[in-house]
């Protein structure tokens, strides 16, 4: 009797694991191969959670897909969702924040003629496309420089096209905000240093870009994180952000954020950029904008 109850029980529990709650969602991660796409991919990585990781056009597509309850899961340029936010009701209905994550440097590559950030005046510059987060933040640090739109030439190529005409010298300066290393950038040949190169920007343009906000920060471009670079840059970090749908309820909110941290270590093995995650930040930043927030943030943050 007593071998017919213990076998009773350990049927009972290998049942209850096997009927553990499993989750599958949908995660709008940017083009293949680039740091979004593969950070949706290392989530696949905690138990219990299935991602399915789709191919987008970036930041602004990834809002609209989770908007349109397309996607379900992603990431985005905080710049870019504010704006959004401001200007879109809907959207800040819509889609909410879950946490920063990491920074997106700033690249500024130009001609090797051209010295300075003053030195783009008249100048034509690709921004990236026209429905892209990193044409919003570059239109903002230009201005902050003194560059309106009329005193600059603006083009709008995609990545891979806008550095073989800099290559090729029929355009003066391009803009790419990605996580460094950026693999566009590392696949260029050591050569291209004799005709492009980084800019840097400057301490001040730094203060007024950043204000009082926390879109923003500092950051280094150490030499040789490219093989054609050979000192480092002093430039500026766009704050990338999770996002969610804001009508994903709040018990799997809490799961998914809870097995982000409780699985940080195994994520950092993943993708680098996990493991600059950290509680003391996500709590400031939610102080600095809640209403952006998942419901399920406030709590979880009170338990920090």
């Amino acid at each position: 009797m007593k071998k017919k109850t213990l076998l009773f029980f350990i049927v009972l529990f290998f049942a209850g694991l096997s009927c553990k709650k499993e989750f599958s969602f949908r995660f709008a991660a940017g083009f293949e191969g680039g740091t979004y796409y593969k950070i949706g991919q290392s989530l696949n990585s905690i138990p219990g959670f299935k991602f399915e990781v789709q191919k987008t056009d970036g930041s602004l597509d990834n809002i609209l897909r989770l908007a349109a309850n397309k996607a379900d899961f992603s990431l985005t340029q905080l710049d870019m969702l504010q704006n959004y936010a401001i200007g879109e009701p809907d959207i800040k209905g819509k889609v909410k924040i879950l946490m920063p994550l990491y920074g997106e440097e700033v690249h500024l590559l130009a001609k090797k003629s051209i010295q300075n950030l003053q030195d783009l005046k008249g100048k034509t510059i690709s921004i990236g496309p026209s429905d892209s987060g990193i044409k919003i933040s570059s239109l903002i640090f230009l201005s902050q420089i003194g560059l309106k739109e009329e005193d600059i030439k603006l083009e709008e190529f995609k990545t891979e096209k806008a550095l073989a005409m800099l290559v090729e010298g029929k355009l003066d300066a391009v803009v790419i905000i990605a996580g460094a290393p950026v693999k566009a950038l590392s696949d260029l040949d050591k050569s291209v240093g004799n005709k492009i190169h980084l800019l840097e920007f400057a301490e001040g343009l730094y203060q007024s870009v950043r204000g009082t906000n926390l879109m923003y920060q500092k950051a280094e471009i150490p030499a040789g994180m490219y093989s054609w670079q050979e000192k480092s840059i002093r430039t500026l970090l766009v704050q990338s952000v999770l996002i969610s749908r804001a009508e994903i309820d709040i018990p799997t909110i809490e799961e998914f954020v809870d097995n982000i941290f409780s699985n940080q270590i195994s994520l950092g093995s993943q993708h680098s950029k996990w493991k600059g995650l950290n509680k003391k930040q996500v709590k400031l930043y939610f102080e600095k904008s809640p209403d952006l927030y998942h419901p399920a943030m406030k709590k979880i943050i009170s338990n920090f």
